[in-house]
């Protein structure tokens, strides 16, 4: 009994959690939908244009690796008073995972280090 109210505890909060994901709100958080797994970064970087940042492994935020797992890129590209698009691939450089940038703030966002930019000459060759 008690792990059947466990349950159906889970469903409803897991079906809340799934009704407030906020729409897309700006042009590049929609674009973000037509994203799909197995996608080449040639053609995410044709439907986004060139990206804003480059995320490589070593990169860290704090004490903890940005990159885990089978991720070795992760372009973002600015996305305003929301956070940015990202989009993280594999060795064979296909989409494995992406974040649309729906998450808006009044405030401004965390954007990535400057350092990290595409206009930074040490992450050109990744935003290509």
């Amino acid at each position: 009994m008690r792990v059947l109210l466990i349950l159906v505890v889970l469903i409803f909060s897991a079906s809340s959690v799934f009704a407030e994901i906020p729409k897309a709100q700006t042009p590049l958080s929609r674009k973000a939908q037509k994203l799909r797994m197995g996608m080449s970064k040639a053609s995410v970087i044709r439907m986004f244009g060139k990206p804003t940042w480059a995320i490589i492994p070593g990169d860290k935020d704090g004490d903890y690796d940005i990159l885990m797992g089978d991720m070795v890129l992760e372009l973002q590209w600015d996305n305003g008073s929301c956070v940015p698009v990202a989009v993280s691939f594999d060795i064979q450089m296909e989409v494995i995972g992406w974040d649309e940038g729906r998450l808006c703030l009044d405030k401004p966002v965390f954007n990535p280090p400057d350092e990290w930019k595409c206009s930074a000459p040490t992450r050109a060759k990744y935003c290509k």
